[in-house]
């Protein structure tokens, strides 16, 4: 059996398993959506940062590492001005 890498998404109360270690960050969404009702593929996923440092919005075709249980969550995208 392929080693499985352990991640937190927010909302979802246990912890999630990625496939592979490095993923594309929409792959990730869909594993994700596997498990969490009511997930927002149109959402922004963010990393939640260690410390002082600031949370990092993850574009769609970016990669991701999944490395020491990474925390994620999910934003709507914001609308400036209407």
């Amino acid at each position: 059996m392929a080693k499985q890498h352990p991640f937190i998404y927010s909302t979802f109360p246990e912890t999630l398993e990625a496939p592979q270690e490095t993923m594309v960050v929409a792959d990730l969404k869909k594993v994700i959506a596997a498990k969490v009702p009511n997930f927002k593929h149109e959402y922004a996923l963010v990393l939640e940062s260690q410390g002082d440092k600031p949370d990092r919005e993850l574009a769609d075709q970016e990669k991701v590492e999944i490395k020491h249980t990474p925390h994620f969550y999910s934003q709507p995208p914001a609308h400036f001005g209407a």
